[in-house]
């Protein structure tokens, strides 16, 4: 009976041990890991709408070529320029965030 009592406490002890030593390592790089996919997942769905918005704004130009009014097409170029900065940006972003850098400037690793 003192044998099973002991090898409990020592199993309890062993238990106490991993949920600390998991809490004190694990659980911040599983946080810094679950936070850097959210912004790379924030990230890839701007950067999905931006396209989406590029395509559109492409599309709308070659309309108003075809239907003679070069004008239009001129006054939707600007756009086009923006959301391509917009663009490199975005991949500049998540490549970092690839390369375990925080776009505020904080390592993830």
């Amino acid at each position: 009976m003192q044998l099973e009592i002991s090898q409990f406490l020592v199993w309890i002890m062993l238990v106490a041990f991993l949920i600390t030593a998991f809490l004190r390592s694990g659980y911040p790089k599983l946080k810094r890991w679950n936070m850097r996919r959210k912004l790379m997942d924030d990230i890839d769905a701007k950067y999905e709408s931006l396209r989406n918005l590029r395509r559109n704004l492409v599309y709308h130009i070659d309309w108003a070529i075809d239907r003679g009014e070069p004008s239009q097409a001129r006054s939707l170029e600007p756009e086009i320029e923006r959301i391509d900065s917009e663009l490199e940006e975005l991949r500049i972003q998540y490549e970092e965030l690839l390369r375990g850098k925080n776009p505020e400037g904080k390592s993830f690793k």
